[in-house]
Formats: structure tokens, sequence, C-alpha cells
């Protein structure tokens, strides 16, 4: 008796007439013999992708990313050292009790107080180091650019990259190839990592914003994956991930005090950002699926197009940061410096 309630109440909300587009069901979203869809159940391999890729950053940037930081000239400021203080740090604790205040500041001539400050500055000399910040923005880069040439090499031989018109008409027959699927699950697991490394890599000013950004980014792969409509969201992903790889460059070399490379590729970036989230974004894509829609598409895809429109206020919001950047660089001979996110929470900070 449970288990038919349980049943109606899951038919009831997984009704076709009030998540599909008239005239859909939920098995014109299926696999045939002759056309391959996007499988729900493959989304249950993400979690592994997310650990695997995790364990992937943190082998990339010890071994990979802090050498060529090292090479680049990049070093933590100096922090004054104290013996028994670094070794109670690095051996016992990191949060010493009272007692353990006074038993150090005995043994060293200092106050309880200058201890209790030292073990402060030191915990947040070692979680927002620039050393810390340069490795996260390396391994960001590099995936970002393999990213970006990945969707490039896959876009660029595809026979509807370049003619809107192709996007969203017989959406529900554009077959999910198999260089679909890896460039979909690629940003899918990379977006999950970022959303989930956020809380404890170092914490920046437009936390929020980053966060909104990667749960509308993650909802709209998802959507796009599970209603077929693969190609805008192929498109949607490469011309977001085309911009990152110059600002994230840009930042590795502010932090290693390559000013004039900054500014280059800070120049780049901007150029890059503007043309493709500010112009080609809203005047092709959108333009592409409010001209070429000749149905109605359902609460679902509706709402993912609201989605899209949550991602262009983000753009618009990180566009006008980037412009007072890009006046502050032309106008004030300062250097660049990402106002947009690379500005930490902490007395660590180094930019």
């Amino acid at each position: 008796m449970n288990s038919d309630i349980v049943e109606q109440e899951v038919h009831w909300f997984w009704t076709e007439s009030f998540w599909l587009p008239p005239g859909r069901t939920w098995k014109d979203y299926e696999s045939t013999d002759t056309l391959t869809k996007a499988n729900f159940r493959d989304l249950y391999f993400i979690p592994i992708y997310v650990i695997m890729l995790t364990c992937v950053r943190f082998l990339f940037e010890r071994y990979i990313a802090k050498p060529f930081c090292v090479y680049l000239g990049i070093e933590n400021k100096t922090f004054e050292r104290n013996k028994l203080c670094e070794l109670v740090y690095d051996t016992v604790t990191k949060y010493p009790k009272t007692k353990e205040y006074e038993a150090i500041a005995k043994e060293t001539g200092m106050t309880t107080s200058e201890v209790n400050s030292w073990f402060r500055r030191r915990r947040a000399s070692s979680k927002n180091s620039k050393m810390n910040k340069a490795t996260e923005t390396c391994w960001r880069a590099f995936v970002y650019l393999l990213l970006f040439i990945y969707g490039l090499l896959i876009l660029a031989k595809s026979d509807w990259f370049m003619d809107h018109s192709t996007w969203l008409p017989g959406y529900i027959n554009h077959p999910f190839t198999i260089e679909l699927k890896v460039y979909y699950f690629a940003e899918i697991s990379f977006y999950f990592s970022l959303l989930f490394s956020q809380f404890y890599d170092t914490k920046r000013k437009d936390f929020l914003q980053q966060f909104i950004h990667h749960v509308v980014t993650l909802t709209l792969l998802l959507g796009s994956f599970l209603l077929s409509a693969y190609r805008f969201g192929a498109i949607i992903m490469f011309i977001h991930d085309t911009a990152d790889f110059w600002l994230e460059s840009a930042k590795l070399t502010n932090y290693a005090k390559l000013q004039k490379v900054c500014d280059v590729l800070f120049g780049i970036f901007a150029i890059l950002f503007f043309v493709t989230r500010l112009i080609y974004y809203p005047g092709w894509v959108a333009y592409a699926f409010f001209h070429y829609n000749n149905e109605s598409k359902g609460i679902v895809f509706n709402t993912l197009v609201c989605l899209c429109f949550v991602l262009l206020f983000l753009n618009f919001y990180w566009g006008f940061l980037v412009l007072k950047l890009a006046y502050k660089v032309l106008f004030s001979g300062k250097g660049a410096s990402d106002t947009r996110s690379d500005t930490e929470d902490s007395s660590g900070s180094e930019d």
C-alpha cells in the first residue's frame, strides 16, 4: 500500500506535461539503436571523477605548480621566526590552549598575548600565503587551457559550430557523441571540484558571486545534458572558458611581480572577456535561442534560460570590475591586480 502511494507521488512529481514541452515524453530523451543520447545513470560516476580530479590537483600543485612558481621567483612574505613557537606549531598543535601559551611565554620571554598573536599570524600566513594562491592559480590556468583546447578541437571539426541556426532546431535528435560526453563530464567534474574547493582554498572577496556562478553553471550543464540541448551547452562552456586561462595567467605573473607581462595578459583577457561574454554570448547565443525557438520548451528549459540570464548578470558585474581595473592600468599608471576576485579577506593578503 505504501509503495503504491510512493509510486503515485513519484509519477505525479515527474509529470511530463509539467516538466517537458507539449507532446514530449521522457522516453524521447532516451537513446535508441540509431541515436545515442545522454544517460542519467552516467552521472553516478561524477563523484568518482571529482575525487580523482582533486587527487590530480594535489599532485599537480605539489610537484609541478610549486616548482614552477619558485622558478618564477614567487615566494612568501618573510615571517618573524621563533624556534620554539615554530616547533610547537609544526609538531604539537597549531591551536595551543591557555596553559600551552603560558608555558611557551615562560620559555621564550614573550607575553602570553604575544605568543597568541604569533600563532594567529602564523596560521594566517600558512593559509593565505602567496605560494598557496599561486599554486591554486596555476592549477586553474592549466585546466582552463586544457578545456579550451579540447573544446576548440571538437567544436571546430563539427558541422554546426559556426551556424547558430542549427544549435536549437531538432535538438531532440542531436547525437551525444563520445567527444561531447568527455567534454561535458570534464566540465561538470571541474566545476564541482571548484564548488567544493572554495571552502578550503584562499577566500576571495567575491566568494558569494563565485559560488552562485558555479551552482548556475552546474545546473545549466546538467540540465542541457539531460534535455539533449548539447550544442547550446557546449557553446556556452566554450565561450566561458576562452578568457579564463588569460586571467589566471595574469594573476600568476602578478604574484611573480612580472608587471609588464601581467598587464599584457590582462589586456588579452579583458578583450576576450568582453567579446565572448558580453557581445557574443548575448548577441549570438541568446539570439539563436529566441530567434530559432519554434516551440514551447516546458518549465525545465525555461528555467535554464532564466539561469542563462543570471550568468549574463554575473558577467556584467565582473565586466564592470574589469573596466575599473583597465581604467586604473591605462590612466593611473598602476599595474593590473585582479579586482574581480583576488583580494582575500585575511591579514595575510599579498595583493
